[in-house]
This record gives C-alpha cells, sequence and structure tokens, in this order.
C-alpha cells in the first residue's frame, strides 16, 4: 500500500503531533508499504523503521498555498492509495483518492480566545470542519474527544475510529526517596499550559524552605515573550526552562523527576500524563480533558480542580511531596497496563486498518473491487 502523508508537523522543532507521526511511522511493521512523506520544505529525517520511506519537498512555496495545489497534484502523480493528514486536516482542493485524517482535541471549537492564536483559530474554524465532511475515515485519539466530535458533527460519527496515541517509554527506573522533589512540565509554552500559575506555586512552595525543584520543557508558543523574561531570572529559585529538548535529553529529565506537574487548562490527549506514567512517574495535575481519559491510572494521578487558589495549590503540593513514596508505588504498578494501552505496535496495527477501511470504503462508492492490502 502507498500511503501519503501530510509530513509538516515532523519540521523541527516538532509538537505533539510530530512526535505521534514519526512514532507511528517508526513502529509500522509492513514491509511492503510505502510511506510518502509530503512536506513545502525539504529537512532532514532521522526515522527508525522498516518500511520504505520517501520524502518529497518542495521550495519557496508558503505552506498553506502547497498544501492546496501542489500536494493534491503530488498525490495523484505518485499514484497514492490513501492519504492521511495527521493535524487535523486534508487538502481542501477534490483529490480522488480516499483521506483519512487524525483529529487530536477540540481546542479549535472552544469559545475560550486564550486556548490559541487567532490566525491558528481562524484556520481552523474554516478548514477542520470541511476536513471532517469530506475525509472517508476520521481517527480520533481518545473516546472523550470522539464524543465531543460526534455531538458537534452527528451526520459524520460513523466514520470516526478511536485509536489511542503510540507512545514511546524508556523503563520504568528506581526512585529517590529523600532530597528535595524533582518536578517535570512538559508543555508548549503558550497562554493556556498556564506556566505562570506553576512558577508562582513553586516560589510560593519554596518561600520558607526548598522543598521542590521544577524543570520545563517545551518550545515557545504565541504570547509567551513576558514569561521568557520572567523564567530567565529564575534558575537560582530551583525553576531551570530547558527549551525544546532533543527525545534523549527529555529521556533523561524524566529519569530525575519524582512527578510530572501541569496547570494546563485545556488538553485533548495529555501525552506527557502518559508518557509519564508509563514510566512509572506520578502526575499532578489541574483537571482536564486530557486527564479524563485516564481514570483508570487514578490512584498514580492527583487531579486538581481548576477552581483551585494558588495558597490550595500550594498545600496540595506540599502534601504530594510528603507522600511521594506512595504516589510512585501506584505508579510502578501501573506502569504495565500503561504501556500496553499505548503500544506503538497496536497503534499502527490499528491505523493500517483504518487505511485499509478507507479504501474498501471509497472504491465501493465507485462500484470497484477491494485491492488486497493485507
Amino acid at each position: 500500500m502507498r500511503i501519503g502523508i501530510d509530513g509538516r508537523s515532523l519540521i523541527p522543532p516538532m509538537t505533539g503531533i510530530g512526535h505521534y507521526l514519526k512514532t507511528v511511522i517508526e513502529a509500522w511493521d509492513q514491509p511492503c508499504d510505502e510511506f510518502y512523506l509530503y512536506m513545502p520544505n525539504a529537512i532532514p529525517l532521522e526515522l527508525k523503521t522498516v518500511s520504505k520511506v520517501v520524502i518529497k519537498s518542495t521550495r519557496g512555496i508558503p505552506p498553506f498555498i502547497w498544501k492546496e495545489t501542489v500536494l493534491p497534484w503530488l498525490l495523484t502523480r505518485d499514484g497514492i492509495n490513501v492519504f492521511w493528514g495527521p493535524q487535523f486536516v486534508r487538502p481542501l482542493w477534490p483529490i480522488d483518492i480516499p483521506t483519512v485524517i487524525s483529529i487530536h482535541d477540540m481546542l479549535w471549537l472552544s469559545e475560550n480566545l486564550r486556548t490559541m492564536g487567532l490566525k491558528n483559530r481562524v484556520g481552523s474554524r474554516v478548514l477542520v470542519p470541511r476536513s471532517i465532511a469530506s475525509s472517508t475515515k476520521i481517527i480520533v485519539l481518545n473516546s472523550a474527544v470522539k464524543y465531543q466530535l460526534s455531538q458537534h458533527y452527528p451526520q459524520f460519527a460513523s466514520k470516526m475510529v478511536v485509536i489511542l496515541p503510540p507512545v514511546t517509554f524508556d523503563s520504568p527506573v528506581a526512585r529517590k526517596q529523600n532530597g528535595p522533589v524533582r518536578l517535570l512540565a512538559v508543555n508548549t509554552i503558550e497562554p493556556r499550559k498556564n506556566i505562570r500559575l506553576l512558577v508562582d506555586v513553586l516560589l510560593e512552595l519554596n518561600r520558607e524552605q526548598p522543598m521542590a525543584e521544577l524543570d520545563i520543557v517545551g518550545k515557545w508558543g504565541w504570547e509567551s515573550i513576558d514569561l521568557k523574561r520572567k523564567l530567565s531570572l529564575l534558575s537560582d529559585s530551583g525553576i531551570r526552562y530547558h527549551g525544546y529538548v532533543p527525545q534523549n535529553q527529555l529521556d533523561r529529565l524524566y529519569s530525575m523527576s519524582d512527578f510530572v506537574i501541569s496547570t494546563s487548562k485545556y488538553e485533548g490527549t495529555g501525552l506527557p500524563y502518559v508518557e509519564a506514567l508509563g514510566r512509572g512517574i506520578p502526575v499532578v495535575a489541574m483537571d482536564n480533558e486530557g486527564l479524563q481519559t485516564l481514570r483508570l491510572f487514578s490512584p498514580a494521578i492527583k487531579r486538581i480542580p481548576k477552581d483551585t487558589s494558588l495558597k490550595q495549590w500550594v498545600t496540595i503540593l506540599k502534601t504530594c511531596c510528603y507522600e511521594r513514596v506512595h504516589f510512585q508505588k501506584c505508579a510502578q504498578q501501573l506502569a504495565p497496563d500503561v504501556r500496553r494501552c499505548y503500544s506503538p505496535m497496536t497503534a499502527a496495527l490499528e491505523i493500517r486498518k483504518v487505511f485499509v477501511s478507507a479504501v474498501t470504503a471509497f472504491n465501493a462508492t465507485r462500484g470497484q473491487y477491494r485491492p488486497n492490502f493485507e
């Protein structure tokens, strides 16, 4: 099967969607399949995969114009069997092949203006609904997102398939039980992640005596200039901002952490939570959609209501510091179950089934026979 993919999310620095796509490709175990990665700019990619990967890039064309003009032409020219848009959208221009898109969250429909920048919000409000309507199949990354999506678009609910995102994990390691607690926050630095609250909580927690240290990882998003200035002055306060880091450095930070912490108000899949739990690291996080999908692993999660005050946050976090051994034992016990649920191999197999199903459904509307991709 020849699979065409919108590869723009692989352009560094990658967000969660880029890691999602990269993990799927690297877990693919069908040597007869070919991936055609399409992107508007040539970039070096390191992909550990047994499948054939062909990178198609075009220089000097703005990404949006490229997606709506060059990409459809390339898909037809290369004889692609199925097209996959892993970041919500497909070309609006009609293409005579089956198409699959992945929907990660519902932020693009949120009425809260702080969830994303104006340009992305307007673009998503225009492009995503049209992509939902015109795609052959829709991969949704958890049941909560599928429920919300089907409430808004019940006429397309039959096209939606839930496939949990693939996550790669280092092996769980033994945690220290004394000394300052190490906290890790993995976020794109933007308003909805609420990093200012997290910083204020840590400063207040450590006001009388040092109890915790905080590592913050993630690329800069929109409206972050003031926060960037503030973080640069806090290294002596036990708060370290590392910026965007490669995977091996992120793995090392996970291995040194006692908790993964998040004050984010809005999450779709909450991949950092999954990455932590699969490594045997407990999570302290503000309640959001990403946490709601992890109810099975609640013993290793301290869920904090959205209306919690700064003072209450400090009290709760102080209790977590004192009880870290208990939380760590719970997380270590649940880690094997998390790893099974979010297995990259399982996700790749299920996504391939969706691709085959999309080809079958697309051809059925044209009275064509199903090709043998099994």
